[in-house]
């Protein structure tokens, strides 16, 4: 199955678009970004398998707050400028600890570059969250990750063909 994450980000960012939800100096989500794609993925999930905690990803059940940021890669990478461009993070951080209870499903997080945001946000939901590259996701779990329940692959458009460049049976990847 495949979730676009594009209307939900759109949604929230005409719901305050006085917060950003991506950098403007680096080509990523911040944390707030993560956070709208965090949410339609759990709500995603919840229609097919048990998430535990599913309250608690509300947004209510966060603090949210701006913060200078200099160390885009646009800015750093490309035009070698660090702190040359004011930018904004918005960090994004739970209020409370939550910890999803033993019986919940695995959950495992491929991705790129962007999965690291996503992945600290799905911890509560699942009992146990494996995340990798996608890169080299297939050669860790060959080699004994052990099967997740469910696989959340989370990969921007200009990546979808390396997808097809990994030699692996997607299939075998689910405990049944």
């Amino acid at each position: 199955m495949i979730l676009d994450l594009r209307p939900p980000l759109r949604i929230a960012r005409a719901r305050n678009p006085e917060l950003p939800l991506y950098f403007k100096t680096d080509t990523h989500w911040n944390e707030l970004g993560a956070f709208y794609a965090y949410r339609a993925v759990i709500e995603f999930l919840a229609k097919m398998v048990q998430v535990a905690n599913l309250s608690d990803a509300s947004l209510d059940e966060f603090t949210v707050q701006t913060v200078p940021f200099e160390n885009g890669d646009l800015a750093t990478t490309m035009l070698s400028a660090p702190a040359w461009f004011t930018d904004t993070a918005v960090e994004v951080r739970r209020k409370a600890d939550v910890i999803a209870p033993p019986d919940a499903p695995r959950l495992m997080v491929i991705g790129d570059s962007f999965a690291g945001r996503l992945f600290a946000f799905v911890q509560p939901h699942f009992s146990g969250v494996l995340g990798d590259e996608f890169r080299h996701a297939a050669t860790n779990l060959q080699a004994g990750g052990g099967k997740p329940s469910v696989v959340v692959i989370e990969v921007v458009e200009r990546f979808l063909p390396r997808l097809t460049e990994l030699n692996f049976d997607w299939t075998k990847l689910c405990a049944p």
